[in-house]
């Protein structure tokens, strides 16, 4: 493989773009970086990425393109020689990945409120920062230098943007969010990182950057304003309404049990112990992302209990195990730390017990699986909503239900042809990552009164919903489907409510 041209199409200054450069360059692997300007964008990124358009793309000989930046460094990691920018142990890969996911996710819009905006919403936004930079922080291990122990990892490279970036937008904003009173093992930390003569051969140059970004400070103020009334648009919302993760916080919270007839025999030592130990996972009734996580156990053989959460009244095992989020699912194994959403339980499910993969071998089969998993949530899941309860808003309704349906034909795509399941001849992690469409889809369709998936228009993709949920593995941890649309029904003018606030925001 290292006898492939690699080339990485990149842009300047950009966070994203310096996470796949240093993975390669700490695998030791010689690459082509293709400079882009994203205000011209050239034909060579939009045919490696037609589905964003964005940069990072990695080309590796003649293989298909891969994006995304972490789905990126995976893949260097996976697939070239060199130190192991992941840790061995499957707990810890799960960490790592919770931790990676937790700065996009939910640090990158509070860092921008409080570099951008004034006022109240400057300080809400700066506390909420520091309080996030306070728990990763604590990832740091105690008397290491680096996320990844005494040398730069995975997590390290999904944080680098704390160690550079960060300094030139507080410069630009003057602001500070990283201060060496109240975060110093994080600050000592950014000094290491950024001193590294690895990270430093990739790092934009400081003056460089300021020059290029300063002139973009009253976009950004602008930009900050609009994501501060979207906020507030949003608290009203669940405030009238409750969170949305509480829409399936029904019905009671007797335990279930579920043991496995699969066999044990075959399996190595270590998954013989880990197999022995109790696992137990904290869902809610009527959950396609608590059914991710069943179904990747069930599938992998693994006998578990399932304690049923009443999210409008959150437990103290749920607090104590999820105290980031708060949300369902986790996994409990043993006396292991929780282990808290669903693909990160469905990643480190795979690979901590045995049982048949549902990762593909591959490398780059497991980017693709990952970058199609990703575009499951980020991408599909807002359009279909809007698709479904953009209620009386024609215009809107329409424009979404023609996006909605480009996604599922984009899903369509990836199934493989002759096959029953993305995973091919088996249900495998990518199946499990789409499943929503498979069963709830349906019952907002009918809920709604609107049809996204026809047998008409995605033949395929309808064919594999019939087949997934039809499978006795499935069937198994499938919620009634009668009993979920009576319990989601009432909510549907909650429903439109929420999307007319989307809307709106748009």
């Amino acid at each position: 493989m290292m006898a492939e041209p690699v080339k990485l199409i990149g842009c300047f200054g950009s966070a994203v773009v310096h996470r796949a450069e240093v993975a390669l360059r700490l695998k030791g692997v010689p690459y082509e970086l293709i400079t882009e300007d994203l205000n011209n964008k050239s034909e060579l990124l939009q045919r490696h990425n037609p589905v964003h358009q964005k940069v990072p793309v990695l080309l590796h000989g003649d293989r298909p393109a891969i994006c995304e930046s972490l789905v990126i460094v995976e893949y260097a990691d996976e697939a070239f020689d060199g130190p192991l920018l992941m840790p061995a142990d499957p707990l810890a890969r799960a960490t790592a990945r919770f931790w990676a996911s937790f700065m996009d996710k939910e640090c990158r819009e509070p860092m921008w409120m409080a570099l951008w905006t004034d006022g109240e919403a400057q300080a809400a936004a700066a506390r909420e920062t520091k309080a996030n930079l306070t728990l990763i922080e604590s990832q740091l291990p105690e008397g290491k230098r680096f996320f990844g122990g005494d040398a730069i990892g995975y997590l390290d490279i999904a944080l680098g943007a704390i160690a550079h970036w960060m300094g030139v937008f507080e410069e630009i904003a003057g602001v500070r969010l990283l201060t060496e009173e109240e975060h110093p093992a994080l600050c000592r930390w950014a000094r290491e990182y950024t001193a590294d003569e690895t990270v430093r051969q990739c790092l934009p140059d400081w003056d460089r950057v300021i020059a290029a970004l300063t002139p973009r400070k009253e976009l950004y103020i602008s930009i900050a304003k609009a994501m501060a009334a979207q906020s507030c648009s949003e608290f009203s919302c669940k405030r009238a309404h409750g969170c949305t993760s509480t829409f399936f916080a029904w019905l009671s919270r007797r335990p279930e049990h579920y043991i496995s007839e699969k066999s044990v025999t075959h399996r190595s030592k270590q998954a013989l112990v880990m197999m022995s130990e109790p696992v137990k996972l904290i869902g809610c009734f009527g959950s396609p992302v608590v059914h991710r996580a069943e179904l990747a156990l069930r599938l992998k053989g693994v006998p578990y209990e399932l304690i049923t959460e009443d999210l409008t009244n959150k437990s103290e095992l749920l607090l104590k195990h999820n105290p980031v989020h708060r949300k369902v699912p986790v996994l409990l194994h043993g006396d292991r730390p929780g282990i808290c959403e669903s693909l990160v339980i469905v990643e480190y499910v795979d690979e901590a017990f045995d049982g048949p993969p549902l990762m593909p071998a591959d490398p780059l089969a497991r980017a693709a699986v990952r970058f199609w998993a990703s575009f499951m949530d980020k991408e599909c899941r807002e359009s279909m909503w809007m698709a479904l309860w953009t209620d009386g808003e024609a215009q809107a309704q329409a424009a979404a239900i023609s996006a909605a349906k480009a996604n599922l034909t984009l899903i369509e795509g990836q199934l493989p042809e002759g096959k029953r399941f993305f995973g091919g001849d088996t249900i495998g992690f990518l199946d499990i990552a789409v499943s929503g469409i498979a069963h709830w889809m349906e019952i907002f369709e009918e809920i709604a009164g609107v049809r996204l998936l026809t047998e008409e228009e995605h033949p395929t993709l309808y064919r594999w919903a019939r087949e997934y949920t039809a499978n006795q593995t499935v069937t198994k941890c499938l919620p009634d489907r009668d009993r979920l649309l009576a319990a989601l029904a009432p909510s549907r003018d909650i429903f439109v409510s929420i999307a007319k606030t989307m809307c709106a925001q748009k």
